[in-house]
């Protein structure tokens, strides 16, 4: 695909031009493309991304998960665009699933930031407190033990947890691209 990858808002349930479904051939002609769960233009469908999108969110989470992304580099480079909302719903969706992460994950999509990375690294942002227990038992998980290629997603997750707890703690843990 000649954009950052096929978990973009043109193709997301979320897109009010889909009329609730996703893929390609369900945009609606003369329809405007909006984010009806963060109430947000998307200016840039085919080149916008978020952790509620289909794949990295199939049960359909209607809560927004961290920040909608735009390409930003050649390739697979994401940004933020639109920051993530700061509720207390939203801080207790996204505590409620990193409580759930699991040490063998489920089947990840691998493109930009799974929903639970997205939730690490979103609680890090919000300097959370409350996600610092389970921040802690995600960063010390053993990626290795999970069969690849899952093993390299997990590697990443545990790398957002890593540096969710040093933008909370403080305490000095390298940041994922410094290791």
């Amino acid at each position: 695909m000649p954009n950052g990858g096929a978990d973009n808002c043109g193709t997301c349930w979320f897109n009010a031009r889909n009329g609730g479904q996703s893929g390609h051939k369900v945009r609606k002609i003369g329809e405007t493309d909006y984010c009806t769960i963060r109430n947000q233009p998307v200016d840039w469908a085919y080149f916008m991304y978020c952790a509620n999108h289909p794949y990295h969110s199939p049960d359909r989470d209607q809560v927004p998960v961290g920040p909608m992304m735009v390409v930003v580099t050649a390739g697979y480079g994401r940004g933020v665009h639109v920051p993530s909302p700061d509720t207390e719903e939203v801080r207790v969706h996204l505590l409620d699933i990193i409580r759930s992460v699991a040490e063998l994950p489920h089947k990840l999509y691998p493109g930009g930031r799974s929903r639970e990375e997205a939730a690490a690294w979103q609680l890090g942002e919000f300097g959370e407190q409350r996600a610092i227990p389970d921040l802690r038992r995600i960063a010390e998980m053993t990626p290795a033990v999970v069969p690849p290629p899952t093993r390299v997603l997990q590697s990443k997750l545990v790398a957002e947890a890593r540096d969710a707890l040093a933008k909370i703690e403080g305490h000095g843990l390298q940041p994922a691209e410094d290791r």
